[in-house]
């Protein structure tokens, strides 16, 4: 059978933090203005919005004053509140919040916890959210988000999708900014030669000599299609192709089983679709029976950089699913900042992340033959991929490039700063 569940662990970015609950602040610079760092962190794993969160601060540290606060660790928020806050719930009187100071959250969570417990400190706040951060379907939790994001001067939103989500929850669209994720460029690209192949028939035993490979990667929720492709698409291409569903392990944790006794069936699929666990893996499970198809779990940095290498075409063919959704796609600036073309459902935030003709190319949702015909024409004009490969490395690395989006978020934030500044100046002369 062609699944494969790994024995090492998936690819971890560096964490900041010498302790799961101590995390990092830049150097306190004189004349410098300040900002708080409110993070979404779990201390096991760095997912997305970690990255995000992570790139953000690197490249903003040495115009500011950066002091970080983990939302999930309420020592490290109280202190914080107490103006003693360097982000290790311990406290030591490097940070001063004070009115000229500014909030920024990096997803929904901490956009609610970070103004509710410090809002009244701090000069203006700003937060990033991402997509199901805001629509997850659990009623209370709509009506806290809506409250949260509302009480914010600026929610910025990597897709235009986003922000019309966050618009329907009463968000004054002044307040709304688009900025998208950035593309990590990648400096060494493996070449696809004998060694390539080698390596991969030594890690999974498949030889991919002389096939056309379509690649997908992620966690395997629901709204990522992967069974949706592999059931009512993948069969009608010919033997020559093969389909790689790969991604992180699989293990839901022991308190959502007991949620699943004790809760509504409703409410226990909000909380699952919230947390991620909505998932396909049992109808991956039952496709990985096909010789052709493939699905692997908790794979590793070098072997998600194999895959890539390998690839012909990246394929991200989401579905439309209530209550969940794909904020914008970064996976696929991942691929197409290697050359590898996007072939994608044509909803959500994938919209702002693949750009027609650019890096790759989008179907109408739901059109299965449209999938089909637009992956098998373009594996079958081979100048037309030849260029497409080469586009799209370079369109997604200059419009996208972290440079790019650094340089937006720190006009967000002087337009904030200056925005609080003459608001207060204007006070100061009322009086």
């Amino acid at each position: 059978m062609p699944y494969r569940t790994l024995v090492y662990e998936p690819e971890k970015e560096e964490i900041i933090s010498v302790r799961d609950d101590i995390l990092r602040e830049s150097p306190i610079r004189k004349n410098k203005k300040s900002i708080l760092f409110v993070s979404h962190q779990h201390p096991h794993s760095i997912g997305g919005i970690q990255k995000h969160s992570r790139r953000l601060y690197d490249g903003l540290k040495d115009d500011y004053n950066i002091t970080r606060a983990n939302c999930m660790n309420f020592g490290s928020l109280f202190s914080t509140m107490l103006g003693y806050g360097n982000g290790n719930g311990r406290g030591n009187g490097k940070f001063d919040i004070k009115a000229s100071s500014l909030m920024y959250c990096d997803a929904g969570i901490s956009a609610i916890l970070g103004p509710t417990l410090l809002g009244r400190k701090v000069g203006a706040a700003a937060a990033t959210v991402h997509g199901l951060d805001i629509i997850a379907p659990i009623p209370s939790y709509q009506k806290i988000v809506a409250r949260g994001l509302q009480k914010l001067d600026r929610v910025v939103c990597v897709s235009k999708a986003t922000a019309r989500e966050v618009a329907k929850r009463g968000v004054i669209r002044d307040k709304i900014v688009v900025i998208p994720n950035a593309a990590r460029k990648t400096d060494r690209l493996i070449e696809k030669d004998e060694k390539l192949y080698e390596r991969l028939k030594e890690l999974l035993k498949i030889d991919l000599r002389g096939k056309r490979v379509l690649f997908s990667l992620g966690r395997p929720v629901k709204r990522k299609g992967f069974d949706h492709f592999g059931r009512d698409v993948f069969p009608y291409f010919s033997d020559d192709y093969v389909y790689i569903v790969a991604g992180p392990k699989l293990q839901v944790p022991a308190w959502l089983k007991i949620c699943r006794m004790i809760l509504s069936r409703k409410l226990d699929h909000g909380l699952r679709l919230a947390m991620g666990y909505h998932t396909s893996h049992n109808e991956l499970l039952e496709l990985s029976k096909h010789p052709r198809f493939f699905y692997i779990n908790n794979i590793d940095c070098e072997l998600k950089n194999l895959l890539f290498a390998v690839s012909d075409l990246f394929i991200l063919p989401n579905i439309k699913v209530e209550g969940d959704m794909e904020g914008f796609g970064i996976v696929a600036l991942e691929a197409a900042s290697r050359g590898i073309p996007v072939i994608a459902s044509d909803i959500e935030g994938i919209i702002d992340a693949v750009v027609e003709g650019q890096n790759g190319y989008r179907v109408k949702h739901g059109d299965n033959y449209g999938m089909y015909r637009a992956i098998d024409e373009l594996l079958n004009n081979r100048s037309n991929l030849e260029y497409l490969k080469a586009n799209a490395r370079e369109f997604t690395l200059r419009e996208f490039s972290l440079e790019k989006v650094i340089g937006l978020y720190r006009r967000m934030f002087e337009d904030l700063f200056e925005e609080k500044a003459n608001a207060k100046r204007n006070n100061d002369f009322s009086k």
